[in-house]
C-alpha cells in the first residue's frame, strides 16, 4: 500500500492498494464509503504478461511496482504508475527471466532484488539472484550485482527486501543470510550466515522476497525459513524471537505483525537495552519488578495485580506539580524492604540489604545512610498514608524507573522497557 500525495487529484488519506493475482492498481479513498466500482476504483493493469505483485512502494510522486510472470512465462517487471497522469509503464526483463521481488528508492535511483524463478510450470534459465540499479530518469539499469556471501555454501536464488541501515548501507536477506552494499559499488561491506539449514525455496520456488525491516535503536528484523529473527548490524548478532511466520511488518506503535497464511498475528516487542527480546523473557523479567498507573489503585507485583491500600481504594499514585508522588508502603514493601512509621516524629523509616532511609513529613529531603539527599518536593500526608517522589524512594532502593506515555510507571532493576503490560 501506498499513500498518494497528490491531494489535488486524489483529496485525503487516498492510497494505492493492488491485487495480487491481477497486477492492477487500485486508488482507495478510506475516508469514503466503499462502493463498487468507485471507491475503490482500478486505474491500469500490468499487462505484459504480469500478474503477482510482490512489493509497491512511492518514489518521486510515483508507485513503483515488482512482478512475477503468469504461469507460462519467465521474466518478471518494474512498473511505475503515475497518478498525477494515470500513465503506466512496464519495464520487464530488467534483470532476464528473473522476477523483481523488492525496491528501495534514493536519490534517483531504484534499488530492485530479484528472484530467478517465473510462472510455477517453468523451470529457471539463470542460477543466482540479482541486485539491479535502475535510473528513474533514462528509465534504463545502470548497475547490478551479483550477491556472493561468505561461508554461505549455496546459490543465492532470492534477494528479499532492500532497507536503509542506520550505517547508510542497503541491507538485503536471502534463505538463512543477511548482508549489506554500498549504494554506489554496489561491494558487499558486512554479510553474516544466520541459519545455513534454511532452504530458499519452497518446492520450486519462493513466492515472496526474504521480508526485513528496522525496528527501534537501529536493529533488523527479518525472517529466515518459518522464523522471525532479530538482527543487530552492528555486532552481527543475532536472535530467534517467533516460530512461525511468512510475511512480516513493524507497525508505527512498534510492535511486529506477520501471517502464517491462515492467522493475523501479533508479536509485542519488548526492549532490553539495545536488544529485542521475547513475551516470556518479559513475563520473567516483571515477576522481578513493580509497575504503577496514574490513578489507579492497583499495581503489579511480582506479576499480581495487588490493591495498593486494602482499606482505602482511593489511595492512588498521584502527579502534582510536575512530580509523580507513590505511597511510600506500598512501593518499600512492593521491592521487598521494611518499613515503620514513629507517628512521634512522624518518620517513615525503609530499610533493605543494610540501606536505612527517612523520610520526615514536611521535609523537602530524604535521609539515606546518614546523608541527606534533597528531593524534588515535600513529603506528604494524604488519606493516612505517606507519600513522597518515585524516583526518590526508587533510586534510593537502587531500582530503575520506566515510563509509558500512557501513565504506567515500571520499577525495576531490569535495564527493560515494557510497551505493553498485560491484566493490568
Amino acid at each position: 500500500m501506498v499513500k498518494l500525495k497528490d491531494q489535488e487529484r486524489f483529496p485525503g488519506k487516498s492510497v494505492v492498494t493492488v491485487d495480487y493475482d491481477t497486477g492492477c492498481p487500485t486508488i482507495l479513498n478510506p475516508q469514503n464509503p466503499i462502493v463498487e466500482k468507485e471507491n475503490p476504483v482500478q486505474v491500469a493493469k500490468l499487462g505484459a504478461s504480469q500478474d503477482r505483485i510482490f512489493q509497491i512502494i512511492e518514489a518521486e510522486g510515483k508507485v513503483v511496482m515488482c512482478s512475477t510472470p503468469v504461469t507460462t512465462a519467465l521474466g518478471g517487471a518494474v512498473s511505475i504508475y503515475d497518478p498525477a497522469t494515470g500513465k503506466l509503464d512496464v519495464y520487464r526483463n530488467v534483470s532476464k527471466d528473473q522476477s523483481i521481488t523488492s525496491a528501495l528508492y534514493q536519490d534517483g535511483k531504484l534499488y530492485l532484488g530479484t528472484h530467478v524463478w517465473g510462472g510455477l510450470s517453468m523451470t529457471p534459465t539463470t542460477t543466482t539472484a540479482k541486485i539491479i540499479v535502475f535510473d528513474m530518469e533514462t528509465r534504463k539499469v545502470v548497475n547490478e550485482m551479483t550477491p556472493v556471501i561468505e561461508d554461505y555454501k549455496s546459490p543465492i536464488l532470492n534477494t528479499g527486501d532492500l532497507v536503509f541501515g542506520d550505517d547508510g548501507l542497503i541491507w538485503s536477506a536471502t534463505g538463512g543470510a543477511i548482508f549489506a552494499f554500498d549504494k554506489d559499488t554496489l561491494e558487499i561491506k558486512k554479510s553474516k550466515v544466520i541459519n545455513p539449514s534454511t532452504p530458499q525455496s519452497t518446492g520450486t520456488q519462493i513466492f515472496f522476497g526474504m521480508p526485513l525491516d528496522k525496528i527501534k535503536n537501529g536493529l533488523f528484523i527479518g525472517k529466515f525459513a518459518t522464523g522471525i529473527y532479530v538482527f543487530d548490524p552492528d555486532t552481527l548478532e543475532s536472535k530467534k524471537i517467533s516460530e512461525t511466520a511468512y510475511r512480516l511488518t513493524v507497525a508505527e506503535d512498534g510492535n511486529i505483525y506477520s501471517t502464517d497464511y491462515r492467522n493475523f498475528i501479533k508479536i509485542p516487542v519488548y526492549y532490553n537495552g539495545e536488544t529485542v527480546v521475547n513475551e516470556n523473557e518479559v513475563k520473567d523479567k516483571l515477576g522481578k519488578s513493580m509497575a504503577l498507573l496514574l490513578g489507579k489503585s492497583t499495581g503489579l507485583v511480582n506479576g499480581e495485580a495487588k490493591q495498593i491500600d486494602p482499606d482505602n481504594t482511593t489511595v492512588v499514585a498521584k502527579e502534582m506539580n510536575g512530580r509523580t508522588l507513590v505511597p511510600l508502603r506500598f512501593v518499600a514493601e512492593s521491592l521487598g524492604a521494611e518499613m515503620v512509621l514513629d507517628k512521634a516524629t512522624n518518620t517513615a523509616t525503609v530499610k533493605k540489604d543494610g540501606k536505612t532511609i527517612k523520610a520526615v513529613l514536611g521535609k523537602s529531603e530524604i535521609i539515606v545512610n546518614g546523608v541527606a539527599k534533597k528531593i524534588d518536593t515535600q513529603v506528604i500526608e494524604e488519606k493516612g498514608r505517606i507519600l513522597l517522589p518515585l524516583r526518590a524512594i526508587s533510586e534510593a532502593l537502587g531500582k530503575t524507573i520506566f515510563w509509558d506515555d500512557r501513565g504506567i510507571i515500571l520499577i525495576t532493576t531490569v535495564q527493560c522497557i515494557v510497551k505493553t503490560i498485560k491484566n493490568f
